[in-house]
């Protein structure tokens, strides 16, 4: 069981995951970090298997770059809810950014193999092959993304990146073009052209 400390006060509406999940949010967007941590593992405790109110928890530690933190709260939520992919997928990012590439490789291989539909493991999958500099692997992965998700902009935006990060800067601009075209309102898209 986690130890919780009291929940901060003026803290009002804690009847449901979504609603800690609010609370948590205003306290962080206040500048109240220790609130939201706090508010988040005493609704956990309430709602073990609520897998947002874990996520979050453990954002806010990626957030901070505190990685080896965000790695066990990404663990305890891959633990209390074994069937969503995203946890493998953040236990995987958190072990990427540690570059604990083998393991986070592995744990990712599994997740996909686990969950064949999915984006997010796949997605991660990608970035590993790119944060090892193996651009010739990063982009057949982001290939494989958009062959899985052709109407989801991260498979571009992935694929541009890994492509000018190997110099192959005219397929880059190719990509964003593409992307632009069929993403139109796409913040990042706008961003990396």
């Amino acid at each position: 069981m986690l130890a919780v400390d009291p929940v901060p006060s003026g803290t009002t509406d804690l009847s449901s995951p979504e609603a800690s999940q609010d609370a948590a949010r205003k306290l962080f967007s206040a500048g109240d970090r220790k609130g939201a941590e706090r508010l988040l593992l005493f609704a956990m405790g309430r709602f073990p298997t609520a897998f947002p109110l874990g996520a979050q928890y453990a954002e806010i530690a990626e957030a901070a770059g505190e990685w080896p933190e965000a790695l066990g709260r990404w663990e305890l939520m891959q633990q209390r809810c074994p069937d969503v992919d995203a946890a493998y997928a953040g236990v995987s990012r958190a072990l990427r950014q540690l570059r604990r590439f083998d393991e986070a490789q592995s744990l990712i291989d599994h997740a996909i193999a686990r969950f064949p539909d999915k984006l997010l493991p796949r997605v991660e999958a990608a970035w590993i092959a790119h944060a090892r500099s193996d651009w010739t692997e990063a982009a057949a992965r982001w290939n494989a993304v958009r062959a899985l998700a052709p109407n989801h902009p991260v498979g571009y935006a992935g694929s541009a990146l890994t492509l000018r990060q190997s110099a192959r800067l005219d397929e880059a601009e190719r990509m964003l073009d593409e992307a632009a075209t069929r993403f139109p309102d796409d913040a990042q898209i706008a961003i990396d052209r």
